[in-house]
């Protein structure tokens, strides 16, 4: 008994030897960093979670807001605005185009026989007029000068 007895203390020694010569500080350093890691794991996962709450109750909420009245055939106005939309640009493009193919003497040509057309309708006129004397001589006068101009 006394064999074991000392066998066991030999035993004891031996380990308390192996145990004094580890060296546990940097066990002790690597364990906290594990915990701080821990730590930092924890309260990402808990702001994913609460952004991801509330992620779903906006989404609910913008689902509910789809459903009502004024959001009703969203789509089908939009293209309807959209389709007057192309429509109004496309009609200022060729009024453009239009405005860029005259030039100022296609103008001024086509306002000038314009007035001619004019002139001569109301010189006609005014003639008929003074022959069957309806219309005063001093405004058929007038109307002869303008024709002239």
């Amino acid at each position: 008994m006394k064999s074991e007895v000392q066998e066991m203390q030999n035993e004891i020694q031996l380990r308390e030897d192996e145990y004094g010569s580890m060296d546990v500080n940097p066990k002790r350093e690597r364990y906290s960093i594990l915990q701080n890691e821990i730590e930092t794991i924890k309260n990402k996962m808990s702001k994913s979670s609460g952004s991801k709450e509330e992620l779903m109750r906006q989404l609910k909420e913008t689902k509910k807001e789809l459903k009502e009245k004024k959001f009703k055939d969203i789509e089908l106005r939009v293209r309807t605005l959209t389709i007057h939309h192309k429509t109004v640009e496309m009609a200022v493009k060729d009024l453009e185009r239009y405005h860029g193919a005259l030039d100022s003497g296609a103008f001024v040509l086509f306002f000038c026989c314009l007035f001619v057309c004019l002139f001569v309708c109301l010189f006609v006129c005014c003639c008929f007029l003074r022959q069957v004397c309806l219309v005063p001589p001093v405004l058929l006068y007038s109307y002869q000068i303008l024709f002239v101009l």
